[in-house]
């Protein structure tokens, strides 16, 4: 139905002299034309799809979260190198896993709170996925430790050189190597945070992004 008076506009467009001089194809293909561009949004779709496009990129995280994170790791090395690793296994690490799993908990309720308001997934699936940081670092800082005190600083300097800031891997293998389950299952459960909390920041930001007003 609207194929035919697409055709009757065509037709009304060019007269009855031109229709003679069209084939029967070239009017159909000409109607169809003219129904598409009838069919397109005022304004264009073009800015409609790249805006819909940017709400499915991965949430941005500021610079200066990103240089904090970094700091936050560096600045205790000259502490751990100064006063050892047994200090820093027993004085930095505790209150540190502790940050990392009050920071767990209350994103755990914030996640509740997204089954209770959708429009909420998108700021708390960013939030989830820059604690990505956190879990991190604390990660980061554990391998260092534990292989420092497992291996010695010889293996820290390995881990660091040969594998690009790889203690969390040589921390691992120190104490899956002897048999330190206490350092191990800590350290393991806050590398699985890490990429945890990027898949699911990531993903609730995105499926967010439909109820945004």
């Amino acid at each position: 139905m609207k194929l035919h008076s697409a055709v009757q506009s065509v037709e009304s467009v060019i007269g009855p002299s031109g229709i003679r001089a069209l084939s029967a194809c070239n009017v159909v293909n000409a109607a169809r034309s003219l129904e598409t561009e009838e069919a397109l949004p005022q304004g264009g779709g073009a800015g409609n799809i790249d805006r819909e496009g940017d709400a499915f990129l991965p949430p941005q995280s500021p610079a200066a979260l990103l240089a904090g994170s970094i700091l936050t790791c560096i600045l205790p090395i000259p502490f751990i190198f100064t006063n050892g690793p047994l200090w820093a296994a027993q004085r930095l690490l505790p209150p540190m896993r502790a940050a990392g799993w009050i920071a767990l908990a209350l994103n755990a309720a914030a996640l509740a709170l997204c089954w209770v308001s959708k429009p909420l997934r998108t700021p708390i699936g960013v939030l989830t996925y820059r604690l990505t940081y956190l879990y991190g670092g604390i990660a980061w800082l554990s391998g260092l430790v534990i292989t420092y005190l497992l291996w010695g600083v010889g293996a820290v300097i390995a881990g660091i050189v040969c594998l690009g800031g790889g203690v969390v891997t040589t921390g691992l293998l120190a104490a899956l190597v002897r048999g330190e389950w206490r350092g191990f299952a800590p350290l393991l459960a806050f590398v699985v945070l890490t990429f945890a909390a990027r898949a699911v920041g990531i993903r609730l930001a995105r499926h967010g992004a439909k109820y945004r007003a």
